[in-house]
């Protein structure tokens, strides 16, 4: 049996209701170049049960594993099913473009090794804060040709944070070659690791790819639901020590590398995440690059209270505590001159398209696919641009 062309991964868990709903959707589309691998692992076999009384389909390969495991275990499991060509990972409540194996057979035909898409659709699953909302931001479809190595030492620059400012591989909400991701596993270990599944893959095969594509289109959709949406944890997050942090449940032994200050916070997390794929790839030489001003300038922004602990890891590095306060307060102008712009940005153009009462991801996808056919941005309109 020939293998399939792209196989879109999703782990899960205790999201029942979200996951059957993109598998009936993915699956919709007659594509038999398309796989499907669920990784689930929930603590019980309800979506087991809902697959086997609603779906029939070959293309779809689900693993049930309701060991403890962490997110990070759950993510490399999932490898095991793989067998497609190109891989796209997505979570539960996401979803995919209708057109996606279209731009994967372009992918192909022009040996790309990874194309990334922009972050302009957005579906909220219904909740006592929304009743279903997808937001459309205009885009051009416009396809652009990256330099991969000048993107990684844009991120080093930055302090090794936000990776999804920079144009670097998406194995998370973007497509890649599995021969990259092997490629990398080879060096690293694992397909996955760090704290932060989607950062680690990203640093770790964007040190393998030679071509890498981005397109101003929505391959994938962020789907938001009250089980994923953090911002209901954040109180509780502030004030947790390092030890303690949500990341380590069932990780096993873990030793937090000592390029980052010991420190729970986000940035904290990314930034140890990024860096342990460069440890796991040898890539010493990046790390020594890393701009630690704006490493430990955005721990101690989202960590105020842990400035005292920044300063200590800062005089561990020699660093001037001078040039680290005026990169902080910079980081600090900058943020409030993006947001400033961009909120006149959006009064002058008032462009964003919103559609409410949506009930599913499915439902969202259908409707951005109507959107991009009456905008002539659909699969055939967009390519008709060369490389």
């Amino acid at each position: 049996m020939k293998k399939p062309l792209l196989s879109i991964v999703i782990p899960t868990k205790n999201r029942q209701k979200y996951a059957l709903s993109i598998i009936q959707t993915i699956l919709s589309i007659k594509d038999y170049a398309l796989e499907l691998v669920i990784q689930d692992n929930s603590d019980t076999n309800e979506l087991e049960y809902s697959i086997k009384n609603n779906i029939i389909d070959k293309r779809l390969k689900y693993n049930y594993d309701s060991s403890p495991m962490s997110t990070i275990h759950n993510f490399n499991n999932s490898m095991d099913n793989v067998e497609g060509k190109y891989i796209c990972y997505i979570g539960d409540d996401d979803g995919i473009s209708l057109d996606i194996m279209q731009f994967v057979k372009w992918m192909d035909r022009n040996k790309i090794d990874a194309l990334i898409g922009k972050n302009v659709c957005s579906y909220s699953w219904p909740s006592d804060k929304t009743n279903g909302k997808l937001t459309i931001y205009p885009f051009s479809g416009k396809i652009k040709v990256l330099d991969v190595n000048d993107q990684i030492k844009k991120f080093i620059k930055n302090g090794a944070v936000y990776y999804l400012k920079f144009g670097l591989v998406k194995v998370y909400h973007g497509i890649i070659k599995k021969e990259c991701i092997e490629r990398s596993k080879l060096k690293t270990g694992n397909y996955f690791g760090g704290l932060s599944p989607d950062i680690y893959a990203s640093i770790a095969t964007s040190l393998e790819v030679e071509k890498l594509i981005e397109i101003d289109y929505p391959l994938t959709i962020a789907g938001s639901s009250f089980e994923s949406d953090k911002t209901h944890r954040t109180n509780e997050a502030k004030n947790l020590e390092l030890k303690d942090a949500p990341h380590f449940n069932h990780r096993g032994k873990y030793n937090w590398s000592k390029s980052v200050p010991s420190i729970y916070s986000g940035a904290s997390i990314w930034a140890e995440s990024a860096i342990k794929a460069l440890e796991d790839s040898n890539r010493f030489d990046l790390i020594s690059n890393i701009n630690k001003y704006r490493l430990g300038a955005y721990i101690a922004l989202g960590s105020p209270h842990n400035e005292k602990k920044i300063i200590s890891y800062l005089y561990h590095f020699k660093i001037e505590l001078l040039n680290y306060y005026l990169i902080k307060y910079f980081i600090l102008l900058e943020s409030f001159f993006s947001r400033f712009f961009n909120r006149i940005n959006k009064v002058i153009k008032n462009n964003k398209t919103y559609s409410n009462n949506i009930e599913s991801i499915g439902l969202a996808i259908k409707e951005i696919d109507v959107y991009c056919n009456e905008k002539n941005l659909n699969f055939e309109n967009i390519l008709k641009e060369k490389l």
